[in-house]
């Protein structure tokens, strides 16, 4: 499960209370933006990709991305009834899906759809124009050789209330996922065996130098 900041965390509640077997450790993040789909940010969306979302989609696991809408949109098929369905769900994932399928040559691909429409031609032709280091990101995880891009939206109508509310969302994210440092566990009582916590304050003095510290900051240059 992937909450899409930020009106995704109003999916939090009831993703735990419809799984037993649930917690907030099995639930993760990402941020796919609608205002970049607005704007036809092609690249924007796939520079926005998580690096723990791409990870889990090439090894092949099924990703559900959770968001809430807040405006709603006449879909295909249902000229009286409208949905609130995310441009971040039903534009931003179908070209990342798209696209990650294409660039890890994937054997199943399904054709790109944007409500309704095919957009292989658009989505082709973006694809072509991505910049290098942006294609060796994603280029990163083909060599997991994934054969599919299980990569699926999830909607909920009627959609938000608390569209821009940033208190209630900053509430929500803490409610579930923040700690205070009162009950934070100690560093041994977490790691395994033979890791080790790196603070670099444990080394001053026990360099090449006497004064490393001032050495690096160039405070001891000779003048």
């Amino acid at each position: 499960h992937f909450i899409n900041l930020t009106n995704g965390l109003e999916a939090v509640e009831k993703i735990l209370n419809n799984h037993d077997d649930t917690t907030v450790h099995n639930i993760h993040f990402c941020r796919i933006q609608s205002s970049h789909c607005e704007a036809n940010d092609f690249q924007g969306i796939l520079w926005n990709l998580d690096h723990n979302l791409l990870m889990h989609l090439a090894l092949g696991n099924r990703c559900y991305v959770y968001d809430f809408g807040s405006r709603s949109t006449t879909w295909p098929g249902n000229k009286r009834h409208e949905k609130k369905i995310p441009r971040a769900i039903w534009w931003g994932l179908e070209w990342s899906r798209y696209c990650l399928s294409r660039i890890w040559l994937c054997d199943d691909i399904e054709p790109p759809l944007l409500r309704g429409y095919s957009t292989r031609r658009l989505f082709d032709h973006q694809l072509a124009n991505i910049p290098k280091p942006l294609a060796k990101k994603i280029k990163y995880y083909r060599k997991f050789s994934p054969s599919r891009v299980d990569l699926r939206g999830v909607y909920y109508n009627p959609g938000t209330s608390h569209d821009g509310q940033i208190d209630y969302y900053r509430d929500l994210a803490f409610q579930y996922f923040g700690s205070s440092s009162s009950n934070l566990p100690c560093d041994h009582d977490v790691l395994p065996p033979d890791f080790f916590v790196y603070r670099s304050s444990d080394w001053i003095g026990k360099g090449r130098s006497s004064s490393p510290v001032d050495e690096i900051s160039g405070d001891n240059k000779d003048h």
